[in-house]
């Protein structure tokens, strides 16, 4: 895997190859979010401008507008930046990626709480 550096594009947010398959997308997101800022309350990530554009990064490419992305990238010589998606998602799904950021990072009471509202 790459190394995350300055962002150009959703998959160097991620620090990954264009040639990533889901699997593997699904890990890195997993790997960057279970150690990012713990101290923060997982109610509170959605305002973390870095866990922001990570979670952008991941629903952009484990979504069905990956390949119109990835064409897009063509044209813009890789540089792209993925939409904010997680203004566009109902509460429901807002509080499923907070509960799973709270799942990973351990905090497994917040992880309950967020997943039963």
């Amino acid at each position: 895997m790459l190394k995350i550096g300055k962002s150009n594009n959703a998959y160097d947010t991620l620090g990954l190859p264009r040639s990533v398959t889901g699997t593997q997308i699904r890990a890195r997101y997993r790997q960057l979010i279970r150690g990012y800022k713990r101290e923060l309350a997982p109610r509170d990530l959605l305002n973390d401008r870095q866990f922001r554009e990570w979670t952008n990064a991941y629903l952009l490419l484990l979504g069905p507008q990956r390949k119109e992305y990835d064409r897009r990238l063509r044209a813009n010589r890789g540089r792209e930046q993925p939409a904010d998606l997680l203004a566009q998602l109902p509460e429901g799904r807002r509080l499923l990626i907070q509960a799973e950021a709270a799942f990973l990072q351990r905090k497994f009471n917040d992880a309950i709480e967020l997943g039963r509202a």
